[in-house]
């Protein structure tokens, strides 16, 4: 299951338990939601971890691609006009565009990861809001 369908799937479940929460009698509610907030906030560490190790390869490959596109732009001065620069050249910018395909689809992983957890943290704060109705 990809991360977006997992992120999906989960906020779904947890809008569920939180509809179920509400129709339960007061002691049942409080052992559930305990359990819930156990269990979810192991949930969001494992989705924040991947959301971290994302960020990281993002950065990495956004400095690839710099890099890249800098060695792109001064070719004419690493390659003298008297070298066969055609081959080395049209290598490096199809580099280019390789990483910068790469990167592309790595922003928007990244980006639908970090919307998807900034939901869980709303889904969270009504489940803080349960235990706070029980205290």
């Amino acid at each position: 299951m990809t991360m977006e369908k997992e992120l999906k799937a989960y906020r779904a479940m947890l809008s569920e338990e939180l509809e179920t929460l509400a129709r339960l009698p007061q002691p049942e509610q409080e052992a559930r939601v305990r359990r819930l907030v156990r269990w979810h906030r192991q949930k969001l560490a494992g989705f924040q971890h991947e959301r971290l190790i994302h960020l990281m390869i993002t950065l990495f490959f956004a400095f690839l691609l710099l890099t890249f596109f800098g060695l792109a732009l001064f070719s004419g001065a690493l390659f003298p006009a008297g070298l066969d620069t055609a081959a080395p050249v049209y290598l490096l910018f199809l580099l280019l565009l390789i990483i910068l395909i790469v990167e592309i689809f790595y922003i928007r992983h990244y980006f639908i990861l970090e919307n998807g957890i900034q939901q869980l943290y709303l889904l969270e704060n009504r489940l803080y809001a349960y235990l706070l109705k029980q205290d």
